[in-house]
């Protein structure tokens, strides 16, 4: 055998005769590392592109959830876009002004520096920034801040209705009588006293019916007096707060106590014939701040057919 070679012997069966084949060692040594590099080539190449499978099944994943979320925003939007014109309809309705949410309302400040606390109410000095308030934390999307403004205008909404619900409730707005069968027997502004025959001025409305015909409240109020008088006869006074106050005269019996909180639709009284009067009705003053108004401005219900005034 030469130096600095290999011999190799290669036995195809038990029964075949052995081959010998001769080679130099550097090519027997190269073939083993070829061999050995191709082996740790291919089970690299397999551990690389299971981890590319990987990575590529998440990234898919991630990609239906993100596509899921964008369709989610998208359906979002439109309804934020449904309930701005919804919004701009009820401020409208309702005489609000309307609040912009365009892109101008993500920026843009000014003012004048280091202001003077004492030109600032005292109530008023602590008081925070309502925008900053609501523009949230700066790393906030702009989808989501106008989302959040959305909702803020809606709490303004809702804040100014529930004031004006409490006005409704205590505003005077039906008939003062509980009757299918009424008539305005004189009517409230100047007119010739039936009992003096003389030119006055009427300060409230006659409205005639049936004796004992149910006197109901007008509104939610609190009963403030409830007395004799020698023209109203016996009467009930109704505070029904914000300087609205309604008076029911020459009644036949009362239905209620001075401090009781009445709703509107209670019986209060009953239509009588005290006091200086010509017939069974009630006197229906109705006082703005301490002046007498004309009661029509408070009886939505009145009907055509029970204006025949006296």
């Amino acid at each position: 055998m030469k130096s600095g070679a290999v011999n190799i012997m290669w036995l195809p069966s038990a029964k075949s005769k052995p081959r010998m084949f001769t080679c130099s060692s550097k090519m027997f040594y190269a073939f083993w590392l070829f061999f050995i590099f191709t082996w740790v080539a291919l089970v690299s190449s397999g551990v690389f592109i299971y981890s590319l499978h990987n990575d590529y099944s998440k990234i898919k994943q991630e990609h239906a959830v993100l596509a899921q979320k964008a369709g989610q925003l998208d359906a979002v939007m439109k309804k934020v876009e449904e309930l701005q014109k919804d919004e701009t309809i009820i401020r409208d309705f309702l005489g609000l002004e309307n609040k912009t949410l365009d892109s101008e309302s993500f920026g843009g400040q000014g003012g004048v520096p280091n202001v003077d606390l004492s030109s600032i109410a005292p109530e008023e000095a602590l008081s925070f920034d309502e925008n900053s308030l609501l523009s949230g934390p700066p790393a906030l999307g702009d989808e989501e801040r106008l989302v959040t403004l959305v909702a803020a205008t809606y709490r303004d909404i809702v804040d100014y209705m529930q004031e004006q619900r409490y006005g409704w409730e205590h505003t005077p707005s039906i008939m003062p009588v509980q009757a299918k069968s009424y008539w305005i027997s004189s009517g409230f502004g100047w007119r010739t006293n039936p009992f003096t025959g003389q030119r006055d001025f009427h300060n409230g409305i006659d409205i005639a019916g049936r004796p004992q015909t149910p006197i109901i409240a007008p509104a939610r109020g609190k009963v403030a007096k409830i007395g004799q008088d020698k023209y109203l006869g016996k009467f009930v006074q109704v505070d029904h707060s914000k300087g609205v106050v309604t008076i029911y005269g020459h009644l036949a019996g009362f239905n209620v106590m001075k401090g009781d909180t009445i709703e509107r639709g209670d019986i209060i009284a009953y239509m009588g014939n005290t006091g200086l009067s010509t017939g069974h009705h009630v006197h229906y003053i109705v006082r703005q701040n301490g002046k007498a108004v004309n009661p029509r401005r408070y009886m939505l219900n009145l009907t055509a057919d029970s204006l025949l005034e006296g």
